[in-house]
């Protein structure tokens, strides 16, 4: 398995976003649809997940997971870190996303 760093991810995306073209929110949907289905097919036995939540892309990329996963029928606990800054207009969008489904708010 290779791992890439950082820069290269976010090189291979600003690449994949320009040429397919698709919008960062839904190259993020892409990516998580396939990421939850394995969850779906390789995690049954587990009925309870924890999703830890960044201001930006990952945070997205979390509320995106979270709110799959609590489609499929599990239960989901979603922490956000705020203490670095707002959220990224992607996971902030994956948020409301989440909240429409789920009730999910968010405490200072």
């Amino acid at each position: 398995m290779k791992i890439f760093t950082t820069d290269a991810i976010k090189k291979a995306d600003a690449v994949t976003i320009e040429k397919e073209p698709i919008s960062s929110v839904n190259l993020i949907e892409r990516a998580t649809e396939s990421s939850a289905y394995w969850i779906y097919l390789n995690c049954k036995n587990y009925t309870r997940f924890t999703i830890f939540c960044g201001p930006g892309k990952n945070g997205s990329e979390g509320f995106a997971i979270a709110r799959m996963l609590y489609l499929k029928g599990f239960d989901v606990d979603v922490f956000i870190d705020k203490s670095k800054s707002e959220l990224s207009d992607d996971a902030l969008l994956n948020f409301k996303r989440l909240q429409d489904f789920s009730g999910i708010t968010i405490y200072d």
